[in-house]
C-alpha cells in the first residue's frame, strides 16, 4: 500500500476536485454525453501523463524549481476554489431544507482530517478513507438514475474538447501533489497509470448516476433519502478535506520560496497560500448569495451568481495557468516583464471568447480563444534551454 497502489490512491483523491465532482453535472446538463467525454478523456490522459513525462524525482525537482511562482499561485487558487464551492453547495442544500448533506460534509471532512492528524502526514491511508466515502456515494447514487439530455456535437464539441485538452493537458504539471508523488513513488509511471485509469476514472464515472449507460426506470435498490444525502455530503467533505490537506503538505517541497523566520520558517508561508485563500473562498461564496446576477441563454438553464463565479474559477485553469505555463517553459523566467506582459495581453484578448464559450455557452467561440493562447508562445522570451536538463533550483 505504500508503493504503487498507495500512491495511486493518493493521486486519485488529490485530483478529485470540485471540478471533477461537479463540472460533469453541468456539462451533461448543457451538452449531454459528448460534453462529458470531452471532459473525461483529456482529464484522465493529461493527469496520467505527468508520471510518464516527468518520471524521475530529479526531473520533477527541476520542473518545480523553474515554475515555482506559478505552482504556488496555482495551489492558493485551488484551495480558495474548494472553500468557495463547499460553502456554495452547502448553502444550496440548506436552502432546500436538506440539512443532511451539510452534516455529511462535516462528518466526511472530520474523519479524513482525524486520520491525517493521527498519522501526521497526508498519505495513502486518509486517501483510502476518502476513496471509500466516494465509492459508497457512487453506489447509493444508483438509486436515483437520471436520463441524459440530447447530445451536442459539431463545432461546439470541438471548442469544448480544445479547451479541456489545453487545461487538462497542462494544469496537472502545476499541481504540487503530483510532483510530490513523482519524487516519492517507487514507480511514478505505474502509480499515475493505476491512479487515473482505474481509481480516478471510477470515482468520476460513478458520480454520473449511471446517466451515460442504460439504466432501468426504477431504482436498483431502496435507500432512504437522508442516507443518500449524508453519503453525498461525506463524499464532498472528504474529497475537499483531502485535497486541501495534500496541497498544504506539498508546499514543503517548493525550493527557494520559504519563509526565513516565524512559525512557518523553512516552508512557503501557510498563511499566504492556505489560510488566506480559505477565508477568501468562504467570503466570496457568502457574498454571492447577496448578488442578483442572473445570465439567461436561449434554450439553456440560467446561470446565477454562484455558478458564474464557479465558471470564473474554471477560466483560471482553462486560460490563465495554461497560458502562463506555455510562456514560461523552456527555462524562461515566469516573472520576467515580457512574460507577464504577454500573459496579460493574452488573457485580455482571449477572455471575450472564453466568456462566450463558458458563460454564454456558445462553445464554438472557445476555438479562437484557445488559438490565441497557443499563439502567445510566438511572443514569449527566448527559451533558456530545456529546464529538465538544467540543475535543480534551491
Amino acid at each position: 500500500m505504500r508503493g504503487t497502489v498507495g500512491w495511486a490512491i493518493f493521486l486519485a483523491c488529490s485530483w478529485t476536485w470540485c471540478i471533477g465532482m461537479f463540472l460533469p453535472t453541468l456539462l451533461i446538463r448543457d451538452g449531454g454525453a459528448p460534453f462529458f467525454w470531452a471532459f473525461f478523456l483529456p482529464n484522465v490522459i493529461g493527469a496520467a501523463s505527468v508520471g510518464w513525462l516527468l518520471r524521475t524525482p530529479e526531473r520533477s525537482r527541476r520542473f518545480v524549481g523553474s515554475l515555482a511562482p506559478i505552482m504556488l499561485l496555482f495551489t492558493a487558487v485551488t484551495i480558495c476554489f474548494h472553500a468557495y464551492w463547499l460553502v456554495w453547495r452547502g448553502g444550496v442544500m440548506i436552502g432546500l431544507e436538506n440539512r443532511w448533506t451539510p452534516a455529511g460534509v462535516v462528518g466526511g471532512a472530520g474523519v479524513v482530517l482525524l486520520v491525517i492528524g493521527l498519522r501526521r502526514r497526508v498519505d495513502w491511508l486518509p486517501g483510502l478513507v476518502t476513496l471509500l466515502f466516494s465509492l459508497t456515494a457512487g453506489a447509493l447514487l444508483l438509486t436515483s438514475p437520471a436520463s441524459v439530455p440530447r447530445g451536442v456535437y459539431g463545432p461546439e464539441l470541438v471548442g469544448m474538447l480544445l479547451v479541456t485538452t489545453l487545461g487538462f493537458g497542462l494544469c496537472p504539471y502545476l499541481d504540487l501533489t503530483f510532483n510530490r508523488a513523482v519524487q516519492r513513488a517507487g514507480s511514478p509511471r505505474a502509480a499515475f497509470s493505476v491512479g487515473f485509469f482505474v481509481f480516478f476514472a471510477v470515482i468520476i464515472l460513478v458520480a454520473t448516476r449511471g446517466r451515460l449507460v442504460w439504466m432501468p426506470d426504477t431504482p436498483l435498490f431502496a435507500v432512504p433519502m437522508w442516507a443518500l444525502s449524508i453519503a453525498i455530503g461525506c463524499h464532498f467533505g472528504a474529497q475537499v478535506a483531502f485535497t486541501v490537506a495534500a496541497h498544504s503538505a506539498a508546499l514543503r517541497d517548493v525550493p527557494g520560496h520559504s519563509c526565513r523566520r516565524g512559525v512557518c520558517a523553512g516552508t512557503p508561508c501557510p498563511i499566504r497560500y492556505v489560510a488566506l485563500p480559505l477565508v477568501a473562498g468562504v467570503v466570496l461564496a457568502l457574498a454571492a448569495y447577496l448578488s442578483p446576477v442572473r445570465i439567461e441563454s436561449p434554450g439553456l438553464v440560467p446561470i446565477d451568481a454562484h455558478e458564474l463565479i464557479y465558471r470564473g474559477f474554471l477560466g483560471c485553469y482553462g486560460l490563465v495557468f495554461p497560458a502562463w505555463m506555455l510562456l514560461s517553459i523552456g527555462g524562461r523566467d515566469p516573472l520576467s516583464r515580457r512574460t507577464l506582459t504577454v500573459l496579460v495581453l493574452t488573457c485580455v484578448l482571449a477572455a471575450p471568447f472564453y466568456w462566450m464559450g463558458m458563460v454564454e455557452r456558445r462553445e464554438i467561440w472557445l476555438i479562437p480563444g484557445v488559438l490565441i493562447v497557443l499563439g502567445s508562445m510566438l511572443l514569449a522570451d527566448r527559451p533558456a534551454g530545456d529546464v529538465l536538463d538544467q540543475p535543480a533550483a534551491g
